[in-house]
């Protein structure tokens, strides 16, 4: 078990000693954390009824704004100052607290990938005697623990996760939580309990649509309403009753939240928002996306990247014989939009690396570690980067700029490279389960 095992713990208690290090001396980027802090102010104080009442900029779904409530409560118990370090380190708490929670995930998935002995060539498990077997037991547990042990440090302490929760602020690890779970249940079968969580993963931030085709595939495979019926049956409740309470004064009722999702999938009419991808590569950040480059809008070409990335899903989906492809897919599908897809935000690829780390758990595959590193690492500059530069209040990097090139060409070849791979893995119909190349 995790909690009786010393080195996962004092692993775990070193990674969240560090993200707190992290979170208390940096303020984090302030227009997220100012955001977060007024939100949280403004819960509290006018209550969940009374959220959405137009007094403020708010573009989250209700989701995250319980836990806000529960920071602002905290805030009010406390007395910490509006301005405090106190409050602004209480608003990142549930970030790092979900980063702990998917490392302690990744040190299960990491035990539960180690193989069983294979059976001899008749199909029978080789004989022991009750000596060899109990060794042979010991040497499995330890043997999973320390696999588990390097999955989940691999993730704490990834440079880019400790970024983007205990430097900046944000709460992608939050979303990204109820996404894993989702994923693991999809491979499992379980399209209806995976829904739910999907749900709330969406109840959280309007980017688990990006997943969405994913769960799609899935049920249309199955070709069961049943399957179909579960899903709505599972997912609905968990999208619609925590919305409930915001939606007391709404004149629309429940429908208002539509409205928000696809107020906040209007916004930012920009190629590229920061984000180290084609668009920026092509010069187009923090420019119009009606700009034209070699003969189309970037509106044209993020919809030709658009069906390029998930038809490649869906056929290699296809061509499978093993429902784990599901997590390289999961990896792919958001790496590729973000790097075809216009309006991304700098911090999207986040959402890709976590699920190519749960495809390496899987597959064992060096070319799949050596993506995890590579993505990782773009991840990291790009989102450090901007991290830095807005402490001197620059927020549009220059189209131009070098390391904006650099890393959006990396970001390039790393995708091109991953299609190649995935197709190795998966395209000839293979499980790719704990490949040795």
């Amino acid at each position: 078990m995790i909690m009786n095992d010393r080195g996962t713990i004092a692993t775990l208690a070193a990674a969240v000693l560090l993200r707190l290090a992290v979170a208390a001396s940096v303020y984090g980027y302030a227009v997220d954390m100012n955001l977060f802090k007024a939100w949280a102010a403004h819960a509290f104080a006018g209550g969940l009824r009374h959220f959405y009442d137009g007094t403020l900029f708010v573009d989250y779904p209700p989701g995250y704004i319980y836990v806000l409530y529960l920071a602002g409560g905290l805030r009010f118990l406390f007395g910490f100052g509006y301005e405090s370090a106190a409050y602004a380190l209480l608003v990142k708490l549930p970030a790092i607290a979900a980063d702990a929670v998917i490392g302690l995930l990744f040190f299960k998935w990491g035990q539960a990938s180690l193989a069983p002995e294979p059976a001899d060539a008749a199909g029978a498990p080789p004989r022991k005697d009750a000596g060899s077997a109990g060794r042979a037991a010991g040497l499995t547990s330890d043997a999973g623990s320390a696999a588990g042990l390097a999955a989940a440090a691999l993730y704490w302490f990834h440079p880019a996760a400790i970024v983007d929760s205990a430097a900046w602020g944000q709460v992608d690890a939050v979303f990204m939580l109820p996404v894993l779970i989702a994923m693991t249940l999809l491979v499992r079968g379980k399209p209806p309990q995976a829904a739910a969580a999907f749900a709330a993963a969406l109840l959280i931030k309007p980017q688990a649509l990006l997943f969405g085709p994913l769960l799609l595939a899935a049920v249309i495979r199955e070709r069961s309403w049943k399957t179909f019926l579960g899903c709505a049956l599972w997912g609905l409740p968990v999208l619609i009753l925590p919305a409930l309470p915001f939606t007391i004064d709404k004149p629309g009722g429940p429908l208002w939240l539509a409205e928000l999702y696809f107020g906040t999938l209007s916004q930012y009419p920009y190629a590229s928002l920061n984000a180290y991808n084609l668009h920026a590569l092509l010069g187009g950040n923090w420019q119009s996306v009606e700009r034209s480059v070699l003969g189309l809008t970037h509106t044209a070409w993020s919809f030709i990247g658009l069906a390029a990335g998930v038809a490649y899903s869906v056929l290699l989906y296809l061509r499978s014989k093993s429902a784990s492809v599901l997590y390289f897919l999961g990896f792919f599908l958001i790496a590729a939009l973000f790097m075809t897809m216009v309006k991304m935000h700098e911090r999207y690829l986040m959402y890709a690396f976590p699920m190519l780390l749960l495809s390496w758990v899987h597959t064992k595959d060096r070319r799949v570690l050596m993506l995890f590193l590579g993505f990782g690492a773009t991840a990291f500059v790009n989102v450090y980067d901007v991290l830095t530069r807005s402490f001197s209040q620059v927020i549009h990097i220059d189209r131009h700029d070098g390391l904006l090139m650099l890393v959006s060409l990396a970001n390039t070849a790393l995708l091109v490279w991953a299609a190649k791979v995935g197709w190795d893995l998966y395209g000839g119909g293979g499980s790719a389960a704990r490949s040795a190349s």
